[in-house]
């Protein structure tokens, strides 16, 4: 950082430390106010700025910047900044999914900075005016944010598992490892889950005459979606899948539910939450990861990814409806952003070679 920059770091970084010895029930540095704020503004806030406005064009005018040109612009861009850069540990590397509490991490820490110290070394009048920050800027930040297309995750939504915890659900369910027989039974749930992202109450509705083993098929009954003029798929399931299925299957009742956890009609999440949250256990023990992250670990988080991946091969939005009994709505909140983009472009670039698309011209 250049000089000035550097000098309200320090004034900033000393307070902060203060503030830290003051407090007797301080046992984490990681809990800590420097823990929390200092990095913010050291490794982002004061760079982002310096290397953005001020060395390109305010070098020999800092006292200018501080003091009348530092605006409410400056301070969303600088948060769009540490935004974009903070991606959730331990998500994929070419994740654009975002916390959305990194937001007001960003502006906890840069109110500290403006009241410890800019507010005391520079008067900028435009400042005070939208005061609290967040509260006045935080709006801003989220549509630029979605603007660049990345999506920002609240605490409470359970967004689509990723191709890590993809692969760890994989590893974890082949190897069987400490496997009870009730575990091997939940296991075939858990596949089900991830491979076609059906809903647990069209789960729930799949008998065992909709199984024809000798042919590894599954019959997939269409009784609500309209917009699929069939009254069944059959899907076929992969050798191992339908070989465990076929173990599972004890009793001849053709018109008895496939899975054995199926009471009136309904597949409850405690018939299998036990082996899901081992596996969310053992994943978080092995890697170390953000709480978004693991609030991947749902049922939801399973059916997410395996729809994005039919989408991925353009499988058709009222297909994968009658597939999974998920809505429209829910089939289209798991289409990536950049994978709409994409899809305009392929329809135009297809329009474009209808042959009276040139008759328009």
């Amino acid at each position: 950082m250049l000089g000035e920059q550097a000098r309200l770091y320090s004034l900033f970084e000393q307070e902060i430390r203060n503030r830290d010895l003051l407090n007797p029930n301080l046992k984490s540095n990681k809990k800590s106010l420097q823990g929390v704020y200092l990095y913010k503004i050291k490794d982002y806030f004061l760079p982002f700025i310096e290397n953005k406005f001020i060395k390109p064009t305010y070098q020999n005018k800092i006292d200018i910047f501080w003091n009348t040109i530092f605006n409410r612009q400056h301070i969303i861009d600088a948060a769009v900044y540490y935004v974009k850069n903070n991606r959730p540990k331990g998500a994929d590397l070419d994740s654009t999914e975002r916390s959305e509490s990194s937001i007001d991490d960003f502006f906890i820490a840069f109110n500290q900075f403006y009241e410890i110290v800019l507010a005391k070394e520079y008067k900028n009048p435009t400042l005070r005016e939208i005061i609290p920050f967040s509260k006045a800027l935080k709006n801003d930040v989220v549509e630029q944010i979605e603007k660049d297309e990345y999506t920002l995750i609240g605490k409470k939504s359970y967004p689509a598992i990723q191709t890590q915890q993809y692969d760890f659900f994989v590893k974890f369910l082949s190897a069987k490892s400490g496997f009870s027989y009730k575990d091997n039974q939940v296991a075939i749930i858990l596949k089900l889950l991830l491979l076609y992202g059906i809903t647990l109450d069209k789960m729930a509705g799949i008998l065992q005459s909709n199984f024809n083993w000798e042919r590894r098929i599954l019959k997939i009954e269409n009784k609500k979606n309209t917009d699929v003029n069939t009254q069944s798929i059959m899907l076929e399931v992969p050798f191992s899948l339908a070989k465990e299925i076929k173990d599972l299957l004890s009793r001849d009742n053709q018109n008895a539910p496939l899975l054995p956890f199926v009471k009136n009609g309904t597949l409850p999440t405690s018939s299998f939450s036990y082996l899901l949250n081992k596996i969310k256990n053992k994943y978080e023990k092995e890697n170390s990861v953000d709480e978004i992250i693991l609030n991947r670990f749902t049922a939801y988080g399973m059916q997410k990814y395996a729809i994005r991946k039919m989408l991925e091969v353009s499988i058709t939005t009222p297909t994968i409806v009658m597939i999974t009994g998920h809505s429209k709505e829910f089939v289209e909140s798991c289409r990536p952003k950049q994978m709409r983009k994409s899809l305009n472009h392929y329809v135009n670039y297809k329009l474009r070679s209808i042959d009276t698309y040139d008759d328009f011209l």
